[in-house]
């Protein structure tokens, strides 16, 4: 019985598919939310440890002339491939 595993490029798909199917992006600008409408996703950096994928996706855009970033810490699993922690929260 063999095991299998998914590869960097195919975790890094999950993550950044998870991103963009399942978060909402806002930024405050003068102390009100704004929602995101567009945005740029990018995986900043893999590495697997164990059954684990440690994924870094990188969140850009640019609100009224001012240069926005966040960085999202994701966990696929390796034999599953699925999502099992987004920034740094278990996912169920």
């Amino acid at each position: 019985m063999s095991c299998t595993t998914i590869d960097k490029q195919q975790a890094e798909s999950i993550a950044l598919d998870f991103v963009k199917s399942r978060v909402i992006f806002y930024a405050k600008e003068n102390n009100t939310p704004q929602t995101l409408q567009q945005y740029f996703s990018e995986v900043a950096s893999s590495d697997k440890i164990g059954d684990k994928w440690y994924i870094t996706v990188q969140i850009s855009t640019f609100v009224n002339g001012t240069a926005k970033e966040k960085s999202l810490p994701i966990v696929v699993s390796a034999s599953s491939g699925q999502v099992i922690e987004f920034n740094n929260r278990p996912v169920k």
